[in-house]
């Protein structure tokens, strides 16, 4: 018995449908095993970045200062402020020895108040018992001797007021630590010496120390230091697996100062010890800040690459080096790239354009 016209229309939907179905499942199926599954993993962005190999150390800072002690004991009138730099023979400061300055004023105006007189010729100055005549030849003797002991005075009066110049030029300071001596290149061939490090050493003093108290200093006590701003070097201890050479340019900060990192030579390398290893390290640029720091807690970069940063875990080891995976608008695209430098976490790279969506 044939089917109605309404069965033969649902038959033939169904065989459409089903024929559909098996179509679309076996696309389906067909895309599923060959989708990259990688791309649904996470991903980052490759940015501009830095790699650094960074060690702590503890470090003296040292310097070219000259130490300009206090002639006599007095009052001290600053003619020049703190920091700034003066050069060679420059006035920065005068003593006034003003207690005996007083006695010398004292007896110079009695001395004048003597001699005034005496010029005058008063009769009462005129000496008795004695005759005209000696007494003239007694009133010159008394003026010569006068006029001598008021030179000596003009004299004496003169070394009450010192001036203080600078022998060198540089940047003047009214503060020492007492680690000033014997200079710095001196200093440095000691502590390359030492076989202790520099961390058991007491680091005293923990901050300059004022040479003025209420404008007054006492004979032979530093009273201001001069400065050499042209150079500026550190003798720091590395760990002993450091790599550093002589020559090398590496960059340090100064920890507790918030300041960026400064570009710094290696003078000199000394491996006399299996636990540190010291360095001497010279500084080009000279910064405010160094002429108050001594010991000093510093940051060492020895290795400093700035470029193309993505993680490590991201590098994919091929036979030829390393590849990294990215998307595409094809799906995931295996790329080829030159390790420059890394660390634990990052690695500079390059071949890579900064935008890339790494695969980790």
């Amino acid at each position: 018995m044939p089917l109605p016209s309404s069965g033969r229309k649902r038959s033939l939907g169904f065989v459409l449908f089903l024929f559909v179905s098996i179509i679309v499942l076996v696309a389906t199926i067909g895309w599923l095993i060959t989708f990259d599954w990688r791309v649904l993993r996470p991903s980052v962005t490759a940015k501009i970045g830095t790699v650094e190999t960074a060690y702590s150390a503890i470090g003296i800072a040292l310097r070219e200062e000259v130490v300009l002690n206090a002639p006599l004991s007095g009052q001290v009138d600053q003619l020049v402020s703190e920091g700034v730099r003066v050069p060679a023979n420059k006035v920065i400061a005068i003593i006034n020895d003003n207690d005996y300055v007083k006695l010398l004023t004292r007896e110079q105006n009695l001395l004048q108040r003597r001699l005034d007189d005496i010029l005058t010729r008063n009769p009462l100055n005129k000496p008795t018992e004695i005759n005209d005549a000696e007494a003239a030849n007694a009133l010159a003797a008394e003026e010569k001797t006068i006029r001598q002991r008021l030179a000596e005075i003009a004299e004496e009066l003169k070394a009450c007021r010192i001036e203080i110049v600078t022998p060198t030029a540089g940047e003047v300071a009214y503060y020492v630590d007492g680690l000033e001596s014997p200079g710095p290149l001196v200093a440095i061939d000691n502590l390359l010496k030492l076989p202790q490090p520099l961390a058991s050493f007491p680091r005293v003093p923990t901050k300059p120390l004022p040479t003025l108290h209420k404008r007054m200093i006492e004979a032979g006590k530093p009273l201001a230091k001069v400065i050499d701003t042209l150079q500026f070097w550190v003798v720091a201890d590395l760990p002993s697996e450091a790599s550093v050479s002589v020559g090398q340019k590496i960059k340090v900060g100064f920890v507790g100062d918030g300041r960026e990192l400064l570009d710094a030579k290696v003078e000199k390398v000394v491996a006399a010890h299996p636990e540190f290893l010291r360095v001497v390290l010279l500084f080009q640029d000279y910064q405010p800040f160094f002429s108050k720091q001594r010991w000093t807690e510093l940051k060492v970069v020895t290795q400093y690459h700035e470029g193309v940063r993505i993680p490590v875990r991201a590098l994919k080891q091929t036979n030829s080096g390393y590849q990294v995976n990215v998307k595409g608008f094809g799906g995931v695209v295996a790329k080829p790239v030159r390790v420059i430098s890394q660390d634990a976490e990052y690695a500079i790279v390059d071949g890579l354009a900064v935008g890339t969506r790494v695969i980790l």
